[in-house]
Order: C-alpha cells, then structure tokens, then sequence
C-alpha cells in the first residue's frame, strides 16, 4: 500500500516491483524513479483523464503541465502547504518536492532575516506564512509589472480544476492582507498548485517562456515534467528568486561566460548537477545571504538550514570558531539541520554534526578551464571496485574496505590539457609483486582502452599472458587492491562520493574533505537526499 502511495502504481505493479526489489521499500522506490521511461500510466490524475478538459483551464495551463489535455495529477491536487509540526512540511507523493523545498526554505528564510534564529518546534503562524508567500510572489513580479496575481480555485466548481484570479498591488503593505485572507487555499490540498499559477500569472506567460529560453534561445519542456510530474529545475527557481532560470551552474550553457545569480530569497542549492557537469553551481547559489539550502540529490529535493543566522560566517571561516550559534564548540564545525518529507525515508528531521576543517569552497574561477590532466604512469588512474567480501562483510562502511585500482600506463591516444608548472605531481605507486597464483588478474593495458575493445573482464588465476591482448603480464601491468587509507585524498574523496551517503557527497560540494560523525558511525541511518 505504502508503494502505491508513493509511486501511483497498481497493486500488481508494485508487487511485482517489490518483488524484483527483494521486498525492500526504499530499492523498489529507487528502482522505480531511475526506469528512463517511468511508468507513466500509474500516474493518476484529478476528475477526467484522457481527452478535452472538463473544465476552462487557464491560459498557462500548457506551460504549467506536460499534458495540457489532462487533469491536474494527483500527487498535486493532494498536496497542501500547511507545516504538520514545528518546521516540518510533509510531501505525500512523489512530484511536488522542488516547490515544497522552496517554499519551507522562504519560510525559514524569512524567520532567520528578522529574527536572527528559528526555533524547531515552533510551527509558522498565518502572519508569517503571509510574509513569507509575498516575498515569494513579488520577486516574480516583472519589472513593468505593477500587481500580483493570487490564483483560488473557482468557487462552487471542483477543488483543481477552473480557477479565479484576484489582482492585488505589487507592494507589500496593500498585499501581505490579502495573502493572509487567500493562505486558507493555499493550506488545503491542491494549495501547492495554487502557489505555481500563482507565480505564472504574476510574472506573465511570455516572461516565464523568456527566462525558460535565456541561454539557449528555445523553450525546453514545461515547468512540472515527466512521467512523474516532477518539478523543473525552472519552477524551482521561479519560486527562490521570481525567474524561471533552468541553469543553476556558475557558467553560461553557451558561451561559458561566468554567470551572476540574484539574491533572491538569500536561499542556496546544493546539487549533484554539480558532479556531472563537472562545473560548480553559482557562487550565490553555493554561498547565500543565509544559511538555508536546497539540496538537490538528482530526482528529489530537500531541505539543509543552520538555526542561527549567524552561523553563516562560522560556516564559511571556520577559523572564525563559535562565531554563529550553530557551530560546535572547540570544531571546525557546524550543526545543521535536514528536511526530508517524503515517505518512505521521511517525514524525518535530521541533525547534522558537520566538520570542516578546510572550510567552503571559493568562488567559482572567473573562466571555466580544462582540469583534465593527461596521466602520469604510476598515478592512480581508476577505481575499479570495491571488494564484494568487504562490501559483503561490512555493508556502507566504505572507509573500512580495499579498493581495486589501476595505475595510469604510458598511452599516446590520451590527451589532457598542459599541467602547470605550479600545480602537486599526483603520488606515484609502484606496481610491486604480481597477483598470487590462485588469484585472477585484471590487465592495465586492457583497462586503459576497455571503452574501445569493451574488455572488462580478468584473466583466470595463474596465467602470465593477458588473453585478451597476449601481452605478458611483466609488460602490461596489473590492478591492485588498496585499503582506503593508502588512498591519496582525492581518491579518497572519490569513493566516498561513488559508495558513502549520497548526502555527504552533496555537501562536499561546498566543504571539499566535510565530515559528520554521525554519517561516519552509523551510515545506515544517514539522511536520503
């Protein structure tokens, strides 16, 4: 029942998943969102399906959802935005979580600029609600603008379908009275939607299509996408700083020009973006006014806050000590705090003990440079694995296990961009004593080409030849198993980003070398990002 919930599948589907996931919850969830084409008939939908809409839609309905023939799905039309306890806002399915992040980090946000620190238990007032949702509504006000729009489903017709607007002056004194009036609607299910017209009709269809098109001169998608209705990286940002901006990285897509990102709400993002495009997020999205977060783990969004406005400064200068309220006495460290309210690994509220000895990143470099450096024979040059009977004996404790490498051979087809005469030379290994006798052995020169041969397999135990390419053993060389210690730090880093918490590895992003002692102990119980 709770996979259903989740996900919108049928009772047989999701047994069948379960069944495939070996009975765990959480790996038929993720097995679930990573299928590519994503089980699109599971999703359901609010009043009629397929065909013509029962209703009149508004006129940014087409660019609000991906299918403008059918009802508004029901992951949304359940979802309110009312806080169950204290700061928590729970999400009941999977979809809304990027509008959901946002607007709990404005609320926080809007507490921690006036009164310097939140409070855990206490849970949002109407007044405060109201002033958070006008500091969400008039950043997206254009700049001919002179109204906000306060979107209400139409009275008398079916919660989700036809809406009514109200126009009410783009200041916050004449609007923050009309808000509170409006906040019942946007605190029963569907209020979550309400907040996204409401964006869209204040900032106008061909101001939305504007920014959407920005870098790239063309309009891709809608703003909730997806089999699974899933908010785009476009909405969220439409809610944090008024402007439906696709590009959160600290480079433009086309020209790769350093890009600036506004203030907005004083709210950041943390993204695992980051590693795959292998640029990091703007610097105001890394360092904001307060220290408030998105965390962005790929499919699902979150929620990272310090208590204590102060903390900011503990958090980026850690020499600065106790400076802020949030920092650990007598550490390089920081407590933060965790929002996940998504089922099945929420609703949960996390505490994060975070030390960072070697502080937060800078800002991004001023133009974006090849780092890739052409391999030094000796160097380590991939991780292939981890050990199965490590993995097997000590589950999630990667800092405790070996790790097969292969050190970088002689490769002419390799190129990388010159090294700097200043930059550290990489360590160097010895290859040392081959593979014992009743040991299989992987071949570095196969491995270095694998991609071309596809040669991913080992050579049987007690061979001298590698039987792929027919080089001896003494020529081509051979994989060694390391322990994580003796691996140089970046690799180190590394693993921790391929095997640890994944939500470590999002914080790295901008403390490189982050620890939590709690994440370390008991990694099991880390928080799912």
């Amino acid at each position: 029942e709770e996979l259903c919930s989740i996900t919108g599948l049928g009772v047989e589907e999701a047994g069948a998943l379960l069944g495939a996931a070996g009975g765990d919850l959480e790996t038929a969830v993720a097995l679930f969102f990573a299928s590519s084409d994503g089980p699109g008939s599971g999703v359901g939908v609010a009043g009629e399906a397929a065909g013509a809409l029962p209703f009149q839609a508004p006129g940014y309905y087409g660019l609000v959802w991906q299918d403008p023939t059918g009802g508004v799905p029901v992951a949304w039309a359940e979802q309110s935005l009312a806080f169950s306890s204290g700061l928590e806002l729970p999400q009941l399915k999977n979809g809304p979580c990027g509008v959901l992040a946002a607007f709990q980090s404005a609320v926080i946000a809007r507490v921690l600029s006036t009164r310097g620190s939140v409070s855990l238990e206490e849970s949002p007032g109407h007044d405060l609600l109201s002033e958070a949702l006008a500091d969400v509504l008039l950043q997206a006000v254009p700049t001919d603008g002179a109204v906000v729009r306060l979107v209400s489903w139409e009275t008398g017709a079916p919660p989700c379908t036809s809406v009514q607007e109200s126009e009410v002056p783009a200041n916050r004194e004449a609007m923050v009275p009309e808000v509170f009036a409006w906040l019942p609607a946007l605190l029963a299910p569907g209020g979550v939607v309400l907040l996204v017209y409401s964006l869209v009709a204040t900032r106008g269809v061909h101001a939305v299509q504007r920014d959407m098109a920005t870098e790239t001169g063309m309009v891709e998608g809608t703003l909730i996408t997806g089999p699974m209705n899933l908010c785009s990286m476009e909405l969220v940002s439409l809610v944090l700083i008024g402007e439906a901006r696709g590009n959160v990285s600290a480079y433009h897509q086309v020209t790769r020009a350093k890009t600036s990102w506004p203030r907005g709400l004083g709210v950041g993002m943390l993204s695992l973006t980051e590693k795959d495009m292998g640029q990091p997020l703007a610097d105001t999205l890394k360092s904001p006014a307060l220290p408030v977060w998105l965390l962005h783990g790929g499919d699902h969004f979150t929620t990272l806050f310090a208590t204590e406005a102060g903390t900011s400064a503990a958090i980026e200068h850690p020499h600065l000590g106790g400076g802020g309220g949030g920092a650990l006495d007598g550490q390089s460290g920081t407590v933060l705090y965790h929002w996940n309210g998504l089922p099945p690994a929420g609703p949960r509220m996390a505490r994060i003990e975070l030390e960072t000895p070697r502080g937060a990143c800078g800002p991004a470099p001023e133009v974006l440079r090849e780092t890739f450096y052409k391999p030094i024979p000796g160097e380590i040059d991939d991780v292939v694995q981890a050990h199965p009977g490590d993995k097997h004996d000590r589950p999630n404790r990667w800092t405790s296990w070996r790790f097969e490498v292969v050190l970088a051979v002689e490769d002419p087809d390799v190129e990388g961009a010159e090294r700097p005469a200043d930059a550290p030379l990489p360590p160097i290994f010895e290859q040392g004593p081959p593979p014992a006798p009743d040991q299989p052995w992987r071949c570095s020169k196969c491995y270095a080409t694998r991609f071309k041969t596809f040669n991913f397999g080992m050579n049987e135990p007690g061979t001298k030849t590698c039987a792929a390419c027919g080089t001896a053993q003494t020529s081509s060389g051979w994989s060694l198993w390391m322990h994580y210690d003796d691996l140089p730090g970046t690799w180190q880093a590394r693993v921790t980003n391929r095997h640890g918490p994944k939500i470590l590895a999002l914080l790295r992003t901008k403390w490189p070398g982050a620890t939590s002692p709690g994440l370390l102990l008991d990694p099991d119980a880390a928080p799912t990002v």
